[in-house]
């Protein structure tokens, strides 16, 4: 049997998705006892062994050369096998998940690409059937923190190519708490909204997203920023507020949250990245889009690495979190709402 394959359940019927080269294949009733028999090597012939009469018999012969003629079963020796060798090979670290979604949306040789003019068809029709996603949140109950503009931060350094070699990732931050000019500054310009065509939602900020559709939320754990009561904080890109979502943690339990390290409770905020995946689904359908968040993520956490230095804060992204535990955090839904990183932020030693 295939080992680049996965089957499911949908909507009653048990499906086979070749995850190599994109194909799904709806199993009839009965047919699983040839993926069993198959699960190590046999001759194709030895479906003779298998229990039955001999009208089932012939019939799972008949199924399992469809099999084999489909890349569900797989003849040893053969291309497929070699390929499928290596794979498992390479990707065993990281187990079969991880090179499932990998191949599952690795684009093909024969794939089709829509133009820009199909784009804003399919961009008009959609908006005529159902309203774009807003572009943000807003706890409109929230208690809400107004943040100074961009303008009121004192600058260490401003020349690019010398933020660029100066960016490093601290781990070691001082007790002094974060300027509030300093934080709204790097808020408002790493994630703020430059412009936003209010029909579409789409969205343009300093930073790059996959068709402006920036599915990046941010909250802001201020543990130490001058003026801000401690607590857990929503960003709102549009009114440049913090809103007051929950309470606090102790130095302790943020080290817990962000995967057990220590240092994290040291910084002066936590900058937590969530990605609402109803923003980008609702104009690419592709699975592929799963990689543009992570792409989104990075292009935002490097803008905040250069304004962090730049304003002369220290600053380290991680991935390392208990999911759940941040999701906890910033009250947020988890097949809505995806959890990506955090950026821990504080005043240099």
């Amino acid at each position: 049997m295939s080992s680049c394959g996965i089957s499911y359940w949908n909507s009653g019927q048990l499906v086979w998705d070749d995850t190599v080269r994109h194909r799904r294949f709806a199993l009839t009733e009965g047919t699983e006892p040839v993926l069993r028999w198959f699960s190590e090597w046999k001759p194709l012939e030895s479906i003779s062994d298998m229990a039955g009469e001999p009208a089932r018999l012939a019939r799972y012969a008949k199924v399992a050369r469809i099999f084999l003629d489909n890349d569900i079963l797989v003849a040893e020796g053969s291309e497929r096998h070699r390929f499928e060798e290596s794979t498992d090979a390479a990707w065993r670290p990281w187990g079969r998940l991880a090179s499932a979604f990998h191949f599952s949306t690795r684009s093909l040789a024969d794939g089709m690409f829509k133009s820009d003019d199909e784009y804003h068809v399919l961009l008009e029709g959609k908006l005529e059937k159902q309203p774009a996603p807003c572009a943000h949140h807003t706890f409109a109950d929230a208690d809400v923190v107004d943040l100074p503009d961009r303008s009121a931060a004192t600058w260490q350094e401003r020349d690019l190519v010398e933020v660029l070699y100066q960016r490093r990732s601290d781990r070691k931050f001082a007790e002094t708490p974060i300027p509030l000019t300093s934080a709204a500054a790097l808020l408002q310009i790493a994630v703020g909204i430059v412009a936003k065509d209010e029909r579409t939602q789409t969205v343009f900020k300093t930073s790059p997203s996959g068709g402006g559709r920036h599915p990046t939320e941010v909250y802001v754990y201020a543990r130490a920023i001058e003026g801000v009561e401690p607590g857990t904080y929503h960003y709102n890109p549009g009114k440049h507020t913090l809103e007051r979502i929950g309470g606090t943690r102790t130095d302790d339990e943020l080290g817990t949250i962000v995967g057990d390290q220590p240092w994290v409770g040291t910084a002066g905020m936590l900058v937590f990245f969530t990605c609402v995946l109803a923003r980008s689904m609702w104009r690419y359908h592709a699975p592929r889009t799963y990689r543009l968040l992570h792409m989104d993520i990075g292009h935002v956490s490097q803008t905040v690495y250069l304004l962090a230095t730049s304003l002369g804060l220290g600053v380290t992204f991680t991935s390392a979190m208990r999911d759940e535990l941040v999701e906890d955090l910033l009250g947020v839904r988890a097949s809505h709402e995806v959890v990506m990183g955090c950026a821990a932020i504080g005043t240099r030693p």
